[in-house]
């Protein structure tokens, strides 16, 4: 009998892992830019189309769905957007694709509707939701290839798919497929990844060593550890505090060569932030929401209440998952005690810089949004949970292996009913609202007589392929 290759062997768990996320993303999927995500789609309209920074053009070819998001700075003079431009960087190449399909014709499917929609036809849309899903099949991948050395491949699969499809990530790489939080993630995972495989704190791999040809694959792994760092911050300034603490934890372990590599490398990325930003704010340090809004009465962005705790619950709330994963601090912090510090302070620095915003809850949001590009801290730290402890206690507990992919079981079958809630929740009730409370969607969505009749008229009309070439708003 012919056996299994071994690599295929090592990675069916990972194979197996990005199947089963892939199908749960195009499920989901909505090649539709609305809200927030139009500031955006200007970016990376410009971007890969004109290849400037005017904006003018934007403010034009968008008027039709312009609300708020493309404005005009009078300080400057200029068409300014107030949101960061990280996501659009990465996404320039599949918008690219898209601006070619448009020209050919391809997929260019009720273009007026798509005008009327998001200003832009359906092409370019297509790709930034393919584009949405490949940057979240990375962050995966990352999480899953950390989640490993931590719990038994198979378990750690299960451990990341719960993880990611349980948190805001994943409404945000789909249904809302444009927007800051999918680049954030993917730079925080690339980021988190690099960062594991570096550390000296890392005993089940050995560190990788300068010499010969692992010296350059070495030098590699900082390079591309510095790029998504700065790609993170690019894509939501809030994450430097995410960042800072896996800086310092190298600091701790003295790796002065990879820290430097990395520095440079992420300066280098950053450097267009302050150069746009004084071009369109007329200084290169600032916060652009109280440039533009602060000065019409709108206060400002950061504030001196701080809802760490509100934002903490609601993330609990609507995320349960994660609660997984601050137990999962404890065997961390058994096994490696300075990643877990790191993992706390990314966490915790994340609910201050978030508790001390404005719109602390977000706005309109599915859950916790700004806690999103957390996934994959979470995710190391629910395989820390699961895999451990199973190493480090008896025997007689060892025998209980299976509680672990349990309650991970019940957690996938919990985010899904919470999933089809909120679909029947938010294009069926009367109010207009995003979301509701898990209790009144789930409530709601268990009494309603004709539930499933509901369901399937939504997801046809809104969601999956069935609904892309012409996806309700």
């Amino acid at each position: 009998m012919t056996q299994s290759p071994a690599w295929l062997t090592r990675y069916a768990p990972l194979l197996t892992l990005l199947f089963c996320t892939l199908l749960t993303l195009l499920l989901l999927d909505r090649p539709l830019i609305r809200g927030d995500g139009v500031a955006y789609l200007g970016w990376v309209d410009t971007l890969a189309v004109d290849g400037d920074l005017d904006l003018s053009n934007q403010a034009e070819r968008l008027a039709a769905v312009n609300t708020y998001q493309i404005q005009w700075n009078e300080t400057t003079g200029r068409y300014v957007i107030i949101f960061p431009f990280g996501v659009a960087l990465l996404q320039t190449p599949f918008y690219a694709i898209g601006h070619t399909f448009t020209q050919q014709g391809w997929l260019n499917l009720n273009p007026e509707y798509f005008a009327q929609m998001q200003g832009v036809p359906l092409p370019y849309s297509l790709w930034l939701m393919i584009g949405a899903n490949l940057l979240l099949l990375v962050g995966v991948t990352c999480a899953w290839l950390v989640g490993r050395d931590l719990a038994h491949p198979w378990l750690a699969a299960l451990a990341v798919y719960v993880t990611f499809v349980g948190t805001p990530i994943l409404y945000y790489s789909t249904i809302t497929p444009l927007n800051s939080h999918s680049g954030g993630a993917f730079g925080v995972a690339v980021f988190l990844f690099t960062l594991w495989r570096s550390s000296v704190g890392v005993v089940l791999e050995p560190p990788l060593h300068p010499s010969s040809g692992a010296h350059v694959r070495a030098s590699l792994i900082w390079v591309i550890m510095g790029i998504s760092a700065g790609i993170a911050v690019l894509s939501r300034w809030q994450l430097a505090l995410v960042i800072a603490p896996g800086w310092l934890l190298l600091v701790y372990e003295r790796r002065w060569r990879g820290l430097l590599i990395m520095t440079v490398t992420a300066g280098l990325t950053l450097l267009p932030l302050p150069l746009v930003w004084q071009t369109y704010f007329g200084s290169p340090f600032l916060v652009p929401f109280d440039a533009v809004e602060g000065q019409r009465g709108a206060g400002s962005f950061l504030g001196s209440q701080n809802h760490a705790l509100d934002v903490l619950a609601q993330t609990l709330l609507h995320s349960p998952v994660v609660l997984l994963g601050l137990l999962g601090l404890i065997p961390l912090w058994r096994s490696q005690r300075r990643w877990a510090v790191a993992c706390l302070a990314m966490i915790g620095l994340q609910l201050f810089i978030n508790g001390a915003a404005l719109d602390w809850w977000a706005g309109e949001s599915y859950g916790m949004r700004r806690m999103s590009e957390l996934v994959p801290v979470y995710t190391l730290l629910v395989c820390a949970l699961v895999g451990q402890p199973l190493v480090k206690w008896p025997p007689y507990v060892r025998r209980f292996w299976w509680v672990h992919g349990l309650a991970l079981t019940g957690l996938l079958m919990y985010t899904g009913l919470y999933i089809a809630s909120f679909l029947v929740f938010t294009w069926t009730n009367a109010d207009g609202y995003l979301l509701g409370d898990p209790a009144t969607m789930i409530g709601g969505f268990l009494q309603h007589p004709y539930r499933w009749e509901v369901l399937v008229e939504v997801v046809r009309t809104h969601v999956g392929p069935w609904a892309w070439s012409m996806p309700g708003p």
